[in-house]
């Protein structure tokens, strides 16, 4: 299973890397604009080192996928969240049954106990 996940997120990073190198590739061969103002060449370098940073978010998280002692921790991780899941459904299943069969609202719904 973790290797299907690493696989699918390596897919991701690799795609998202390539379009931000594509990107970069197509507007750097547009040129400079002659007519270009101040404004606009500080808005090409800020897209040029968006795409640099893209780029290396996405290495970092192939990278990180890859090592073997953040795989351990991917592992927990994903066990952790699916565990969270099960006991989320599993509650809210709970509350659905027990509302389907008449019981009352749960006790934080209520409001506060009256003395």
């Amino acid at each position: 299973m973790a290797d299907r996940i690493k696989d699918a997120w390596d897919e991701v990073g690799d795609g998202f890397a390539d379009l931000g190198r594509r990107l970069s590739e197509h507007y750097n061969k547009l040129g400079p604009d002659p007519s270009a103002s101040m404004d606009e060449e500080k808005v090409r370098e800020a897209i040029r080192l968006l795409t640099d940073q893209v780029d290396r978010a996405f290495t970092s998280l192939g990278d990180t996928l890859r090592d073997p002692s953040a795989k351990k921790g991917i592992d927990r991780v994903v066990k952790s969240f699916g565990r969270a899941l099960a006991t989320t459904f599993s509650e809210v299943g709970e509350e659905i049954r027990t509302r389907l069969k008449g019981g009352s609202e749960p006790p934080e719904a209520q409001g506060p106990a009256s003395t």
